[in-house]
């Protein structure tokens, strides 16, 4: 019989922190798992830390893949995919890592809500020495490819459950997305086949965002997050009768990111490169005041 969860963790040159998100798992208080652990190219001792504890935890169905090559965040989550065996899959990245009783609050959502195919919930985010409440908002259910691709992502890969058949139909993650917008892609396909979404309102994992500065590759970030997003409006506006409603959203949506993108640049004081983002974002939309704003701002140094 299959199990009622696979676990996926794909780990590049994780050594600093892998043993804590294996742990996790070893830890859950709900066991119905398979745990897919995928060496996705180290260089460092990531692959002897996984397979000494595989070894030393022989009663758990670990099944250890280890590759030669990097093949990219999507690539090793997809190989995972590929593998998996159990009715719903988990996705846990290396340096992040599970409160024991996250299996076991799922498995109880998913009992309540038989007809939902992916279930969330909130996290603790760590940043240093400081905990704050990652809350995730419910996704309008009526509607949720374009509630997503509107209101923005709310979903984390690490608090992420999604139905075995769900994940294999839209086939995994896009192999060609490689800037960190390739979850947001996938949860928008996902919800554009008709899944339903159900958030668990309370934290049951620990998202760590490591390194505290924001550079240029935060640009490089929101200019994929922005063409991947043109990706969807096109596909929307393609089937939409209401195309002029879906421009302005466009407009607006797009200038958002930039704008975001821009003010957290110029809290990080790289003022310079926040102008030009808060530029951009003028550009897609001209009426985007929340951009003078930040223009302001960032020339009064607030």
């Amino acid at each position: 019989m299959p199990h009622l969860f696979s676990v996926v963790t794909s780990a590049y040159n994780a050594q600093a922190f892998i043993l804590r998100a294996l742990e996790s798992v070893k830890n859950q208080t709900e066991k119905d798992y398979e745990y897919i652990i995928i060496d996705n190219g180290s260089e460092d001792d990531t692959f002897a830390i996984i397979k000494r504890f595989a070894e030393q935890n022989s009663q758990m169905d670990i099944k250890l893949y280890h590759f030669k090559e990097n093949r990219g965040i999507s690539g090793g989550r997809n190989a995972g995919i590929e593998r998996s065996k159990g009715k719903y899959i988990c996705f846990l990245d290396a340096d992040d890592y599970w409160y024991e009783n996250k299996l076991e609050e799922i498995k109880g959502a998913i009992q309540k809500n038989p007809d939902y195919s992916v279930f969330c919930h909130w996290e603790d985010h760590i940043r240093g020495d400081r905990t704050t409440l990652g809350k995730y908002r419910q996704i309008n259910n009526s509607a949720p490819y374009e509630d997503l691709l509107f209101n923005g992502n709310c979903l984390s890969t690490s608090a992420i459950v999604i139905k075995e058949e769900c994940i294999k139909a839209v086939k995994g993650f896009d192999l060609s997305l490689q800037a960190g917008e390739e979850d947001f892609d996938c949860w928008l396909r996902i919800a554009r086949n008709g899944a339903k979404f159900f958030m668990i309102e309370k934290p049951l994992g620990v998202w760590l965002i490591r390194g505290n500065s924001i550079s240029a590759k935060h640009i490089i970030h929101t200019d994929a997050v922005v063409a991947m997003l043109v990706t969807h409006f096109d596909y929307l506006l393609e089937t939409s009768p209401e195309k002029a409603e879906i421009m302005k959203k466009r407009k607006q949506i797009l200038a958002r990111n930039y704008c975001g993108c821009a003010r957290m640049l110029s809290l990080d004081k790289q003022r310079k490169l926040a102008k030009k983002v808060y530029v951009k974002s003028l550009k897609y939309d001209k009426a985007y005041w929340k951009s003078y704003v930040g223009l302001l701002l960032n020339l009064l140094h607030l």
